[in-house]
């Protein structure tokens, strides 16, 4: 049997932006801009049209956006 730890729910839970925004103020919003940056300068996410995708890509690209 596995023994819980406690600090396993703090560190997995997420929250969508508004709720972000709404517990953390400012300093939420900064994180944000920031992590979106961060994103942006790395290229992590590039726009690519459906038709240029392959089937595997589609399913990929639909995993992602569930999690």
């Amino acid at each position: 049997m596995a023994i819980p730890k406690p600090h396993a729910h703090i560190m997995l839970t997420q929250m969508n932006i508004r709720e972000g925004i709404k517990k953390f103020g400012e300093k939420g919003n900064e994180a944000l801009l920031k992590e979106l940056s961060q994103l942006h300068q790395w290229e992590a996410l590039l726009p690519v049209h459906k038709e240029y995708m392959s089937h595997n890509e589609k399913k990929k690209a639909l995993w992602y956006l569930v999690f």
